[in-house]
């Protein structure tokens, strides 16, 4: 795919067709992360960093261990586990 600089005012920008933004997920104002590989430029949908608490905020401690994690959680060590 041959696409085309633009310039925006003071800056240079680049089109991105739709398609390239649905398969990555992203619409305009979404953050993009930019790798120079050698003589190429690799663009992709930013990742998300995680921070402990906020994951944690997120969950239910109060709803129910899944009944397959019940039977992991209860058995019995079958080797040198140290608990």
């Amino acid at each position: 795919m041959k696409l085309q600089l633009r310039k925006f005012g003071n800056s240079t920008g680049l089109i991105l067709p739709a398609p390239v933004l649905q398969q990555l997920h992203v619409s305009a104002g979404d953050k993009l992360s930019a790798e120079l590989n050698g003589d190429a430029l690799v663009i992709s949908a930013a990742r998300p960093k995680y921070a402990l608490d906020t994951l944690l905020a997120q969950c239910d401690l109060s709803a129910p261990m899944p009944s397959d994690l019940q039977a992991w959680q209860d058995a019995t060590a079958v080797g040198c586990e140290a608990w």
